[in-house]
């Protein structure tokens, strides 16, 4: 069933902690790229091999699969990859703008095989702002304001897809091991077609509901969350 649905919040970390937080994030943002380069080397080895002393579309099938199977995958009869895993086709599609110079499409595509260039990869400065542009969100994060954007545009499943994804999940960890102080936290809103259809009456029919809130516990909270914690820990 499909479900068109958005998200999106900024977060202001602790000042304490925000090094930290940003710098790991970014460290694990770049260690991703450094692979993806390891892997675009060895797709281009491949086709390189693969396409020797072939001409046209034998040289150009050779390089296609070639660089399919350097990701684990294959190309299907009309020419799509297949991959095991979502994340497989999104390493596919990096791999492909790095190793490869697409012209035209259909019967009178042309794809040039290029070594990769390290300056081509998306490498953040660990001390700057900057934008993750994720396939189904972008996180920002703020250096004047110490925080951090999370953004879903409106799409089908488009929140479940994002949240899905590696950076996302080692995002949202890091969010739940921040100790909240004063004026730090946030909150990320969001709505979805079957919520924002205006079948309830009243104020708050259709309105923008909380995904998630981050912010300082008060001590009766903070009691009740301890409480919690000890009734599941004794829990059969």
């Amino acid at each position: 069933m499909s479900c068109y649905e958005w998200e999106r919040g900024t977060i202001r970390i602790p000042a304490g902690a925000w090094a930290k937080f940003r710098g790991d994030l970014l460290r694990a943002w770049n260690n991703s790229q450094d692979q993806l380069f390891d892997q675009a080397k060895r797709a281009y080895n491949a086709a390189k091999a693969a396409a020797k002393g072939k001409r046209g579309k034998n040289r150009q099938k050779a390089i296609d699969e070639a660089v399919a199977r350097a990701c684990g995958g294959h190309l299907d009869e009309w020419g799509d990859f297949q991959g095991f895993s979502r994340s497989s086709n999104e390493k596919y599609e990096a791999v492909c703008r790095l190793v490869l110079k697409v012209e035209g499409w259909g019967d009178s595509r042309k794809a040039t095989l290029q070594a990769p260039k390290k300056s081509a990869l998306d490498r953040k400065a660990l001390s700057k702002s900057c934008t993750i542009n994720l396939p189904d969100a972008d996180v920002t994060l703020n250096n004047a304001t110490k925080s951090v954007t999370w953004s879903v545009p409106e799409n089908n499943h488009a929140c479940e897809r994002a949240k899905n994804h590696w950076f996302a999940k080692m995002l949202f960890s890091a969010l739940r091991r921040i100790d909240w102080t004063r004026n730090s936290g946030g909150v990320i809103y969001g709505n979805n077609e079957y919520n924002s259809d205006p079948y309830e009456s009243g104020p708050d029919g259709g309105g923008n509901y909380i995904v998630v809130e981050y912010r300082r516990l008060t001590a009766a909270e903070k009691r009740a969350a301890a409480q919690r914690r000890r009734s599941r820990s004794y829990a059969w």
